[in-house]
């Protein structure tokens, strides 16, 4: 044994380094089991940030029937699941832009009956947002104007693949603009 020690003896120090690491926390389900009574309005201090992959809220559409599951990041893994919320921009209530992505063929397939004046139900785990519909609109999927993250006040934006019916990578862009109508303020936790 003393003899193969000085071989064999990095490459256990190799494996005790990657085996006993600790691992990156599991992503949480922020959003259930919450009470009825989410906020609605007034403010509300938000202690827990939102990490990858936490399941944080749900998205209804009732005059589509849409409703899907949301979570913090917009990777594969969260749009397997439901919809994203882009983790360069905001979360509801920050009074920002709030943008989520869904699949087409799953999750946002009915983004494609939704009209200017519908409303959006956003339940996250610390309050429930309301928006309105004020637009739709197809753009190249490299088009930068689809959003503006400077924006000073808070609004949603939805967009998936389109056409809605096309497998795999499309060039356009399905978006839905909706401006703020109801929900609490986030106020950060010191």
């Amino acid at each position: 044994m003393l003899a193969f020690a000085p071989v064999v003896s990095p490459y256990m120090g190799l494996a005790r380094l990657l085996f006993t690491q600790e691992a990156a926390p599991a992503p949480s389900d922020l959003f259930t089991g919450l009470a009825d009574d989410l906020a609605r309005s007034g403010i509300v201090t938000l202690s827990q940030t939102p990490q990858t992959g936490d399941k944080i809220g749900q998205i209804d559409i009732a005059d589509t029937g849409l409703s899907a599951p949301v979570y913090y990041g917009d990777g594969s893994a969260q749009l397997n699941q439901g919809a994203g919320v882009y983790e360069g921009a905001w979360i509801p209530g920050e009074g920002r832009t709030v943008l989520v992505a869904g699949h087409a063929g799953t999750f946002f397939r009915k983004l494609e009956g939704v009209q200017p004046g519908m409303q959006i139900t956003f339940a996250t785990y610390y309050g429930q947002y309301v928006y309105e519909v004020t637009k739709v609109d197809i753009l190249e999927a490299t088009d930068d104007a689809a959003y503006d993250f400077a924006r000073t006040d808070e609004n949603l934006i939805l967009y998936t693949c389109y056409p809605f019916d096309m497998l795999g990578y499309t060039p356009f862009r399905f978006f839905v603009y909706a401006e703020y109508v109801s929900g609490p303020v986030i106020e950060r936790a010191q």
